[in-house]
Order: structure tokens, then C-alpha cells, then sequence
């Protein structure tokens, strides 16, 4: 059975053709686009409709004679996005907000019946294109969603939540910090296994947090 072009496909095709006649208008006649049409079908079988309408743009950008192109040397520089007919990943930047399409959340819940407070930290999809195909593709919450629905949990605890704003930022330790007062009162002093093993670690926590008080 052969493979037949969406719906998508054929309406981001149909764009890429108007990018082309618009660019270079001589190319505009009813036997150009047929005969275009039918040479980039195949070209285009295997493709993302994305992929199709970012390789028109790359078409404009890297053809920048005003003398009309062949059919061939449109549809070779196509293929230079597309890659030999088949669909590949279009390589997209971070913006200088995130780092690959993700930014970190950081927030701090009272957890129910015991009032512990727990720490909860994930990645978050940034709005930027990069970030669109991060969730799409990884199942990610858009960054502001997620920070709108935590500002307003009922069991945030003194509005301790922190978001990344700028690329490579990581949460200062005034967010990451344990209440201690809280945190003793489920290890306590002498009556934890946990306590006792960790102690060290405990204790440079408490210090690290005295210094930069």
C-alpha cells in the first residue's frame, strides 16, 4: 500500500510553494506549481508539516539570487533541512531564558497530615520554540502554567517557590534550604537511625545556612 501525504503535509506544501512563487513571481504560473508539486511530493512523503515550512524559509535564505532557481536547486536545498527526502530534527536553540527548552521550578508544599514541609523541584517546558518541542516531545507543563498553579496551592508554604529566568541560573540556597526547626521535628536529636548516620551532613547544612545568614 502506498503512502499518501496528509492533510498537514499537503497545506504546509502548498505554503512552501507560495514562498517560492512569491519570492521569484515568474514562477508563478498554474504549470509551475503542478509540475513543482508533483516533483516535491515525494520529496516531502516523510516529512513533519514543521519540517516542510522551515526548509521553504531555508530555501529563501540561502538562494538569494533574483534570477528564478531550478526546480532541482530549490528542491537539493531543501533537502539540506529535510536530509536525503526523509524528516530530521531541525536543530533549535535555547533562548536565554532556559537551557535546551527547559526551566527549573523549585517549591516547597506542607505535606498533609504529618506538616512536614517538602522540597519538590522539576523541569518545566520554557515558551520558546525549543521548549514547545521539549514538551510536546517529553510531556513537559509549560513553565508560567505550572508556576501560576503553585502560587496558588493551598499548601505552598510562605510563598517559597522559585522559577529560572535567565540560562544556566540555578536556585540560590535561600530556596533550597531546610527549615531545621521542621526538619528536627521528624529527626529528632539521639532518637534517629538517619540522624545519627547523617549527622556530617546535617550539620554542614545547618552551617552553610548560619555563614550566609
Amino acid at each position: 500500500m502506498n503512502k499518501e501525504l496528509t492533510t498537514q503535509q499537503q497545506a504546509a506544501i502548498e505554503q512552501f510553494i507560495d514562498l517560492i512563487v512569491t519570492n521569484w513571481s515568474r514562477l508563478d504560473t498554474d504549470n509551475w506549481r503542478h509540475t513543482f508539486r508533483l516533483l516535491i511530493n515525494g520529496t516531502f512523503l516523510d516529512c513533519e508539516p514543521d519540517v516542510i515550512a522551515k526548509s521553504g524559509w531555508h530555501v529563501l535564505q540561502e538562494i538569494t539570487s533574483s534570477f528564478p532557481p531550478s526546480m532541482g536547486e530549490i528542491v537539493n536545498k531543501a533537502k539540506e533541512i529535510i536530509g536525503s527526502g526523509r524528516a530530521r530534527t531541525v536543530q533549535l536553540k535555547d533562548c536565554n531564558k532556559c537551557d535546551q527548552g527547559r526551566r527549573m521550578i523549585v517549591y516547597w508544599l506542607l505535606e498533609h497530615e504529618t506538616n512536614r514541609h517538602v522540597k519538590h523541584s522539576s523541569a518545566c517546558a520554557c515558551d520558546c520554540q525549543h521548549g514547545k518541542a521539549q514538551q510536546k516531545r517529553l510531556g513537559l507543563e509549560n513553565i508560567h502554567v505550572c508556576v501560576g498553579k503553585m502560587e496558588d496551592h493551598p499548601r505552598l508554604i510562605d510563598d517559597r517557590i522559585w522559577f529560572q529566568t535567565r540560562k544556566g541560573e540555578r536556585p540560590s540556597l535561600e530556596i533550597e534550604k531546610y527549615d531545621m526547626d521542621n526538619f528536627y521535628q521528624f529527626c529528632p536529636p539521639l532518637a534517629s537511625d538517619f540522624r545519627k548516620k547523617y549527622q556530617h551532613v546535617l550539620q554542614q547544612i545547618a552551617d552553610a545556612q548560619d555563614f550566609n545568614k
